[in-house]
């Protein structure tokens, strides 16, 4: 009798499971085999990935995603310009899109509604590249030479059309900080994935 009862819910584990990862392994498909040719430079790329890091920034202000980079399209080649904390490399990053969203359970692309100069944004990332910026643990706007992911995007986009993309700054343990979700709820962009 028990052990029929430990083979019955041994059986259903194995099956949830089972279950679990043919969901996860058809979403990493999903990501992974996107089209992105529609893409253009400029575009804002929002990213959630399944770890406790992740998690974490997400509850931030309550948003559906934990990270931010800024597309430049390079002929055929699509790359997320992005900021993020890495003991081992550099803290800016210039990924192709596919590494990006590898590890993401959810995304979303916004657009702004204006066309964007892509000569100018080139040359803003090129000169941000230069500064060598490091990433900001305090997450203090006053400073130039740290960033984090949404002030290094509210950075290029206020450069480029001479305001910032923000809708608002969140409270986050007595800092004012540049959130997400202050970022979505733009009326200036549109969404350009669903």
């Amino acid at each position: 009798m028990i052990g029929k009862l430990i083979l019955k819910n041994s059986l259903l584990l194995a099956l949830i499971i089972s279950l679990f990862l043919i969901i996860y392994k058809k979403e990493k498909e999903i990501i992974s085999t996107n089209n992105f040719k529609n893409l253009k430079s400029g575009d804002l790329i929002f990213r959630k990935e399944l770890n406790f890091i992740s998690n974490m920034f997400a509850l931030v202000d309550n948003s559906e995603y934990s990270h931010i980079g800024i597309v430049f399209v390079e002929g055929d080649q699509i790359f997320v310009y992005h900021i993020e904390s890495n003991e081992e490399d550099n803290d800016l990053k210039k990924d192709e899109i596919n590494h990006f969203l590898s590890s993401s359970e959810k995304y979303r692309i916004l657009r702004y509604k204006d066309n964007i100069d892509e000569k100018s944004l080139q040359n803003i990332l090129k000169n941000i590249f230069q500064e060598n910026i490091k990433f900001d643990f305090h997450f203090d706007l006053t400073t130039t030479d740290k960033l984090y992911c949404t002030e290094f995007v509210n950075n290029i986009f206020y450069k480029l059309i001479n305001k910032n993309i923000y809708t608002y700054l969140y409270d986050f343990n007595g800092n004012l900080v540049i959130s997400i979700k202050s970022i979505l709820l733009n009326q200036d962009f549109v969404i350009v994935n669903q």
